[in-house]
């Protein structure tokens, strides 16, 4: 179990942004199930201030000698993120391989984005990447 916070006085260096802060809090049983949760706010000196929360959750397979195969499901919902009608979300999934006895992980990770506004209307983008790696 990993838990942090934070919190960031804004108000010295930026005309817009006052604080902001977050909260996250993870966990991997043995069983292998695992997920995290991720909350955040950032107050501006105007009326648009912006928020999100963040989760996962997902399963680590001991499908391979070399490491842990994690299964993860992630979605992410943000509201007011550049004015006070923009929200943006996602969802995703990644498989991910971690190589222990070259201390590296490989994943490969789907995601939606979408992005809506009272002004604009965009489509929705898929990305799928890949990922390697090396832990020195």
């Amino acid at each position: 179990f990993r838990a942090q916070a934070q919190y960031n006085s804004n108000a010295a260096t930026s005309a817009t942004v006052e604080k902001s802060y977050s909260f996250s809090a993870a966990a991997l049983h043995d069983s292998g199930i695992n997920g995290a949760v991720s909350l955040g706010r950032e107050v501006d000196t105007g009326t648009s201030s912006g928020r999100h929360i963040d989760f996962d959750v997902g399963y680590r397979a001991k499908i391979f000698g070399v490491g842990g195969t994690n299964f993860s499901f992630n979605s992410n919902q943000s509201e007011n993120v550049a004015a006070l009608t923009d929200d943006a979300s996602s969802l995703g999934f990644t498989i991910a391989q971690i190589i222990n006895p070259v201390g590296a992980n490989m994943a490969v990770s789907y995601k939606n984005y979408s992005f809506d506004t009272d002004t604009g209307t965009f489509n929705d983008i898929d990305v799928i990447s890949l990922q390697t790696v090396f832990n020195f």
